[in-house]
């Protein structure tokens, strides 16, 4: 079974806030869970080519150079083209690296305009 776990994207401050960091808050993990100010991102269970967790919302770049961004769809974690939503794949598919997220890096949603 795969660990349940999330980070939390703060839409006010632009901050990303870790699982153990949201516990040890004064709202406490409440507030970071029903928050309408608090994007939860959930832990995909898998990680990268090279070891890093793989959150909904991280941009990670496959072996062929393709920008693929993680999103829940369906009940399943799959990698998504942007510009295309009938584009996408089970993030196991191909090796992939998380190079940032929609929300720390803009600049990497640009590439797909």
């Amino acid at each position: 079974m795969r660990e349940i776990k999330f980070k939390f994207w703060l839409k006010d401050d632009e901050s990303m806030v870790d699982w153990f960091d949201a516990i040890d808050s004064v709202g406490g993990i409440e507030y970071f869970m029903l928050s309408d100010e608090v994007d939860r991102l959930q832990f995909t269970g898998l990680t990268d080519t090279n070891g890093v967790e793989i959150y909904e919302s991280d941009i990670a770049q496959c072996d062929r150079g393709l920008l693929w961004v993680i999103k829940f769809i369906n009940g399943c974690f799959m990698a998504c083209n942007p510009v295309d939503e009938n584009d996408y794949c089970m993030i196991d598919d191909y090796p992939l690296a998380v190079v940032g997220n929609e929300h720390q890096n803009p600049e990497l949603m640009r590439e797909f305009e």
